[in-house]
């Protein structure tokens, strides 16, 4: 499974997507608790998402290894 966690953009296909911390915490409890540990590939995260950095703290502190990619939205960054 992978991860899209953004407020504002829509996931691409084959993502699942969460909206807010809280929303993606709940969702990593649940897929690690019913179908484990190994189904998270990746957690995909907007870099201007509010609460990012405890997002990524709380991985931390959780013992939590998953790969963490950040994607941008902004009109320079295309150039």
């Amino acid at each position: 499974m992978k991860l899209w966690l953004d407020d504002i953009r829509s996931a691409p296909e084959d993502y699942v997507w969460c909206k807010n911390v809280e929303e993606a915490i709940g969702l990593i409890g649940d897929v690690e608790e019913y179908l484990g540990i190994d189904t998270i590939a990746f957690i995909d995260f907007d870099y201007n998402l509010n609460g990012r950095i405890e997002f990524v703290n709380w991985l931390k502190e959780t013992n939590r290894n998953y790969q963490l990619r950040a994607h941008i939205n902004y009109p320079f960054g295309k150039e």
